[in-house]
């Protein structure tokens, strides 16, 4: 046993402390009456609206925002009609007028405040109403109140207009508005997305995003790879470099939807990748009590339990609780391997006034992965190897591996309203992450004589916590005649990592297939290094209305960046070593929307970024920071009165000022190397018919080295395919009826990749579902995952680490919607 195993600040692994059970159960036994509603006294008093000519619904979804005005109508009643634009400051009763002119619907107020739309003259209707309200998302400026719904893509049974998998809304910035209006890629993947395909992990999720390549890489973790690079992440808009590859992730359970930005996200993140950023947007409460979750069972021992639920804290409504629960515990298809984790979630809001909000929660998280199989290796044959010959079950680790993340979370969020559609919001997250672990992998090539390699025996210990904090206001501005939108914040981020680390080859190697042999040893640590990321940023966006049908999106991020580390070893480490700093480095956007009609706009944007570099310049110092420039265009819709929306993209990408040799001083590099990145994509995403959901994405990829010392004009990135097709659909017999059969299936179909050594040829995995659907609430399914047993690599071997695919799978769901 080692001395890491008694360790006192790593608890047993799947044990609540006792302060986290209490707060759990503190959560879930309070309870209070439901909270009615009360009418907006508001009604009458002018108020600034800012809606687009287009479909009524998503006018009428406009308005319940801007209004705070809880509209209850049949969904049916506004297919195929139009809404004017409305550019004004009137009373809510007066704009609702002009919206519905010459639609034939009118409105009535109701006792609880709400407004029902009806026929003209007409009683209302008696099918299920929709009920839409001020939505909320997780980077929008706007606060959420007693009342909202906690987004447009949580709770199918109030929206109507968003259930499915088409988003209202996205974020850009710090402004929310419709995808179509963002002038760039930008996927969301809602909540009813998440559960119809079964999807429990940040991985999974991104693994059937367009335009990203999700690689798994043991241990729970994985990669990913956007028009050649590596994503960012945010949470709930907070930029978080590098906490996203090769990171433990929250279960998914935590989260409402995701967002994905393809494309340098300078402006949102100030350095970074230029393969974009992916937003975590957590789940808030709802105003009134309510529960959901699932039960799941399938191949190899996978079971998994969620339980979610949210009420009102208070008789009036004014404090708000949900807490989310998980545990999951699953083999894999190779031997001996098995995970388990148990999570929490806990968030309450406080209406601390009718115009200021605070928002509070926490999370925690504790996993035992064990024993590992970090995978296999190919044997040296030439002239690029030879994949292994051993079934895809074969164990590639020792039998006392294990590997044990603890994480935890704690987020505070304050918005406020200051009138006249002005709004300030400041938030802070806390996210920190102890992981030890002990193991065994394959390195290097296997020899086909004997099944012999290298093998190399390690343990690790880390320690790291992330802070970071965002405050903005935004809010609208005349000018011209012309009402706009802006916002202007700062945010900063700061990043510390400890890591322990020591490890030692097997004496004269190993056969990879016979690894049973190799006792568990004592492997002390030898190795410490630190390191400590700081980032400060300014940034402001514009978004101009030039006319109704254009408009113009600018903006820019100054960021001030600083990194140093030191090494050494565990009871020595040497001095901190400061990397070479960045100092108001600006990385700018423009974008222009073109509304060609009521349902289809052109766009255009140039996006930037910069990632700092540390090699040396001869003469002194180091290289300036590369830079990654993106000119993308394209064309997007929205049909089916918003049910629907279609993205077409080209983009080119270049990232510049990359390490280069100099050639007139061997041993120091020059700011002159070259990459680019270039393709189109395509998108398709929503209801195409009553009952009828779908999510089909294409992208084509092609990367180059344009200038490089060693690789000038050989792909960039060859673990990213060049082609990829992900499709996912679900049908409903019943249509939008809560109740009947249902049946879906899904394909991720890809061209070849290679890490170097042997090249995976394209495929194809099928994937079907049959489900019954008993009530508005409960549903029942059975998938099946790679249907036709399709065996592939998710990681094509190298000199280590090569993992298959899951071969056939199968996974009974029952689930209660919240």
């Amino acid at each position: 046993m080692s001395a890491f195993d008694h360790s006192p600040h790593l608890p047993p692994a799947g044990r609540f402390t006792v302060r986290q059970l209490l707060l759990a159960l503190g959560l879930a036994l309070s309870g209070a009456a439901m909270a009615t509603d009360s009418p907006d006294g508001n009604w009458q008093a002018p108020r600034d609206f800012h809606i687009q000519a287009g479909p009524l619904a998503l006018a009428l979804n406009r308005f319940a925002e801007q209004s705070d005005t809880v509209l209850i109508y049949d969904a049916a009643l506004t297919t195929d009609l139009q809404a004017s634009a409305l550019d004004a400051r009137l009373p809510a009763s007066e704009a609702l007028d002009r919206l519905l002119n010459h639609s034939g619907l009118e409105y009535r107020i109701s006792p609880d405040g709400s407004v029902r739309i009806q026929r003209g003259s007409q009683p209302a209707a008696a099918s299920p109403p929709v009920r839409t309200v001020a939505p909320v998302v997780g980077t929008a400026s706007a606060p959420r109140r007693r009342g909202d719904k906690v987004s447009d893509l949580e709770g199918m049974e109030v929206q109507g207009i968003s259930e499915g998998y088409a988003a209202n809304e996205a974020s850009f910035g710090k402004l929310a508005l419709a995808p179509r209006q963002l002038p760039n890629s930008v996927s969301v993947i809602t909540r009813q997305r998440m559960d119809d395909q079964n999807m429990a992990t940040v991985y999974d999720v991104l693994s059937h995003t367009t335009g990203i390549t999700a690689i798994p890489y043991g241990v729970g973790t994985s990669y990913f790879q956007s028009r050649g690079y590596q994503p960012d992440v945010q949470f709930d808009g907070i930029p978080a470099n590098n906490g996203l590859e090769y990171q433990s992730q929250f279960d998914l359970a935590m989260y409402d939807r995701i967002e994905i930005f393809r494309g340098p996200a300078g402006i949102l993140q100030g350095q970074g990748s230029p393969g974009g950023t992916v937003n975590l947007i957590r789940k808030r409460p709802q105003d009134h009590a309510t529960w959901g979750g699932s039960v799941s069972a399938g191949s190899w021992n996978n079971y998994q339990l969620t339980v979610d639920g949210s009420t009102p804290l208070n008789r009036s409504g004014t404090v708000r609780g949900r807490m989310v629960v998980s545990a999951q515990d699953h083999d894999y298809f190779y031997d001996k391997a098995n995970s388990r984790h148990q999570f929490a979630y806990g968030v309450v809001e406080f209406d601390l006034s009718p115009s200021t909000l605070l928002t509070l929660s926490t999370a925690f998280q504790h996993e035992h992965n064990g024993p590992l199989d970090w995978g296999q290796s190919v044997y040296a044959i030439a002239p690029h190897g030879v994949r292994l010959d051993a079934p895809r079950s074969q164990f590639y680790g020792t039998d006392w591996s294990y590997d044990r993340p603890q994480m935890n979370d704690l987020y505070a969020e304050l918005d406020h309203d200051f009138g006249g559609d002005w709004h300030g919001r400041v938030h802070v997250d806390r996210r920190g992450i102890q992981d030890g672990s002990k193991y065994g992998y394959i390195d290097g090539l296997v020899s086909p004589i004997g099944n012999h390699a290298q093998y190399w025996l390690q343990r690790q210990l880390t320690r790291a916590t992330w802070i970071g904090a965002d405050a903005n206001i935004s809010g609208p501005f005349e000018l011209f005649g012309r009402t706009h939108q802006a916002v202007i914040g700062v945010n900063y981020a700061r990043q510390t990592q400890d890591n322990y680390s020591g490890g030692f080859d097997v004496p004269g190697g190993a056969d990879v297939m016979n690894l049973g042999g190799i006792a568990e040893p004592d492997i002390p640590f030898s190795d410490r290094s630190q390191t400590r990321t700081t980032q400060y940023g300014i940034y402001g966006e514009v978004r101009l209305r030039p006319s109704d049908d254009w408009s113009v999106l600018l903006g820019s991020q100054l960021t001030d960046y600083r990194n140093k580390s030191r090494d050494g070893t565990p009871n020595s480490l040497g001095n901190w070593v400061q990397d070479p700093g960045v100092d108001h480095k600006a990385s700018p956007y423009a974008g222009v929307v073109y509304d060609i009609n009521a349902w289809l706009s052109a766009y255009a944007s140039y996006a930037t970024v910069f990632v700092p570099q540390n090699n040396l310049v001869f003469g002194g110092g180091t290289l300036k920071p590369r830079t990654g420039k993106q000119y993308e265009t394209g064309l997007k819709s929205d049909f089916m009165d918003g049910r629907l929306s279609a993205t077409l993209a080209a983009f080119r990408l270049r990232d510049e000022n990359r390490a280069y040799d100099d050639p007139s001083h061997p041993g120091y590099f020059i700011a002159a190397g070259k990459a680019q990145s270039q393709g189109w994509e395509a998108e398709v995403t929503g209801r195409m018919l009553p009952g009828w959901d779908l999510s089909a994405g294409y992208t084509y990829l092609l990367t180059r080295y344009l200038k490089d010392t060693s690789s000038q004009g050989q792909i960039f990135d060859s673990e990213e395919p060049k082609k990829t097709l992900k499709l996912w659909s679900v049908y409903r017999f019943e249509g939008d009826n809560p109740h009947g059969w249902r049946i879906g299936g899904g394909a991720r179909i890809v061209s070849s990749t290679t890490r170097g050594t042997i090249t995976q040829k394209g495929y194809a995995v099928f994937d079907g579902q049959v489900g019954y659907q008993f009530d508005r609430d409960w549903s029942l399914t059975l998938t099946v995952n790679n249907l036709f047993d399709r065996a592939y690599f998710a990681r094509v071997p190298a000199t280590y680490f090569g993992i298959y695919g899951d071969p056939r799978n199968t996974m009974v769901t029952l689930r209660k919607a919240l």
